[in-house]
């Protein structure tokens, strides 16, 4: 028998669950915090109306997220969660695209659902290829075909339910024919004979009815409630967080789900987040079927009482947590003149005041947690001046590797464990690269292990580090011009390379030169659209290497020895004069015009 589950993981992406091992670190709402939203989702995923869809939006840390996550807890422990995808731009979680959202969903909703496995098996047993089928046909066949017929289950538990009750009444029959009125047994059995009809085939004798009848009787208030939960059961719900870090096909899923989806009642509801109406493209989706969604502002649900709830009791945890520091202080820490500071520099944001508790609670930078929050309170409002106070506070922050790193952080195509990190940016050892990220556990989450990820702790400082009407701290062009060099670097060195695979772990070693062969063509055409800008970029870059690595390095491309490792992007001719920096100009544009960010073979 083919292995539902199995299949669907294949073509599943785990880490996109509320409760995968990537998602751990994110938590629930806070009791007592939220209330309203939370009450206004529950009321919107429990009833029956025709807006099958709810999008929450709000602005960048205002906690969506971590609503979503609170929702998915609550349904999936009342065995109602179809399924949930959380978006991610991190390369090293892999969510950024919507070609396995739905194989995903289908995969969690089979593991919770056996009658729904079932359904899906039959699907897979028809249409082995339906991964290669558009979103649409997915969305039809493996999400909401299966969920559609799960009512018949129902139906079916329900007739075994009373076929059993039938049975036990029987001992009762005569008792109540012998008593019953004139009136009343006329009335029972036109009843008693309708109801045999409609649940029972062929119709069933006196005594059943009976018991059929005393049933109805004593259940008559609950009637409706047990009808409409026999054939339309409870919907499912399936939650999809993030959006606005979905690629471009964001818009064709809320297409798929909004446009084509018009079951009522409906078997499953989509519950959606993402920021604050500023990408265009989703906003005009979402407002092309209004009629269909149940819109969510979380700025209609001022957050600045659940803020102070949150404040004050990880404050209190931080005391527990750093005893040591506050056994000799005599007054009450924080003051509420600083809880109510916070709550006005916070903006309605959580992700403000959760970063000042990481900021303050981070011991790795000397002072004590009363002297780092009195600081941060000097800064001016709002989330970008805090961020600009942790990231100037770090103790390496003049370091040369500081902002490379930080830099790679946002700019990497796909991620790297901090291992392969510290090979591809020649940091020495992931005990150096720790050292210059002490104090940084506010906005990055530091991996114990060689093999894991860097990450930033919410992508709003990413944005803070990039975005040009913001810091700008980090600049895209001088970064992809940084890492190019990384990897050219590491692709011609052969000595280099022979010698870092002897000292350090050849894992390590072997996925950042994958990295490099498969990734420094789309730092080279990540640079600005001017060709002559380019190469003179390049040329900076390179210094007295311009020609000597860089120009060599496109020479190679011809050689078979490079070819061995990797394809010549198209668009990208070897044997290049050293001299025709039009030429090196031209090939670029035609790289970008033809293929955008084209990959090679990334075999070695």
């Amino acid at each position: 028998m083919l292995d539902v589950v199995e299949v669907l993981l294949s073509h599943a992406i785990p880490s996109a669950s509320y409760n995968s091992w990537e998602q751990q670190t994110q938590a629930t709402c806070l009791p007592g915090t939220r209330a309203v939203v939370l009450d206004q989702i529950q009321r919107w995923a429990d009833s029956s109306n025709d807006r099958a869809v709810c999008w929450l939006y709000g602005p960048a840390g205002s906690g969506k997220t971590t609503i979503a996550t609170t929702i998915a807890a609550k349904y999936a422990q009342n065995n109602r969660l179809a399924g949930s995808f959380f978006f991610s731009r991190d390369p090293g979680h892999q969510r950024q695209s919507v070609d396995n959202v739905i194989a995903t969903i289908a995969y969690q909703n089979a593991v919770s659902h056996p009658v729904v496995q079932n359904k899906i098996r039959q699907v897979l047993d028809f249409d082995s290829n339906i991964f290669t089928k558009s979103l649409e046909i997915q969305f039809d066949h493996l999400l909401i075909g299966p969920v559609r017929r799960r009512r018949f289950k129902y139906m079916a538990s329900a007739r075994n339910t009373i076929q059993t009750l039938c049975k036990a009444w029987i001992a009762l029959n005569l008792r109540f024919n012998s008593t019953m009125p004139a009136g009343a047994q006329t009335l029972f059995e036109v009843c008693s004979a309708f109801l045999s009809c409609v649940i029972f085939y062929p119709p069933i004798d006196g005594v059943a009815r009976l018991v059929i009848m005393i049933l109805v009787v004593a259940s008559l208030t609950r009637l409706p409630t047990s009808l409409s939960t026999i054939f339309h059961p409870p919907p499912l719900l399936v939650i999809i967080d993030a959006l606005d870090e979905c690629d471009d096909s964001a818009k064709s899923l809320i297409n798929v789900i909004a446009n084509n989806y018009h079951d009522s009642p409906a078997p499953i509801r989509f519950f959606l987040t993402s920021r604050q109406p500023e990408d265009k493209q989703i906003t005009g989706a979402f407002r092309q079927y209004h009629d269909r969604i149940h819109f969510i502002n979380l700025l209609d649900s001022p957050a600045h009482n659940d803020i102070r709830l949150f404040s004050q009791k990880e404050f209190n945890n931080l005391q527990i947590k750093h005893s040591q520091y506050f056994e000799t202080l005599k007054e009450s820490w924080p003051s509420s003149s600083d809880i109510d500071s916070i709550v006005n520099k916070s903006q309605g944001l959580f992700i403000y005041a959760s970063t000042l508790l990481n900021f303050v609670g981070d011991m790795d930078q000397g002072e004590i947690p009363v002297q780092r929050l009195k600081h941060a309170m000097l800064q001016d409002d709002g989330l970008d001046a805090l961020y600009r106070k942790v990231l100037q506070d770090a103790p390496e922050f003049n370091n040369p590797d500081f902002k490379p790193i930080l830099g790679a952080l946002c700019f990497l195509h796909d991620a790297l464990s901090l291992g392969s990190l510290v090979v591809l940016l020649r940091l020495g050892s992931a005990t150096n690269a720790r050292r210059v990220l002490r104090g940084c556990k506010s906005f990055l989450h530091i991996p114990p292990t060689d093999h894991e990820n860097i990450t930033f702790l919410h992508m709003s400082f990413h944005d803070f580090l990039t975005d040009r009407n913001r810091n700008r701290w980090i600049d895209p062009v001088e970064q992809h011009l940084s890492i190019l060099y990384d990897c050219v670097q590491l692709i011609v060195s052969e000595s280099q390379r022979s010698r870092l695979i002897k000292e350090t772990d050849s894992d390590f070693a072997e996925l950042s030169t994958r990295y490099a062969w498969a990734n420094w063509h789309r730092h080279l055409v990540d640079l600005e659209p001017s060709g002559g800008g380019t190469v003179n970029r390049l040329k900076t870059q390179f210094g007295e290497q311009y020609e000597s690595l860089f120009l060599c390095f496109l020479d190679g491309l011809g050689d078979k020895t490079f070819q061995r490792r990797a394809i010549t992007p198209p668009g990208l001719e070897p044997n290049i004069s050293r001299s025709e920096d039009e030429a090196l100009s031209d090939q670029i544009r035609r790289i970008r015009a033809t293929q955008g960010s084209p990959r090679v073979d990334q075999g070695l």
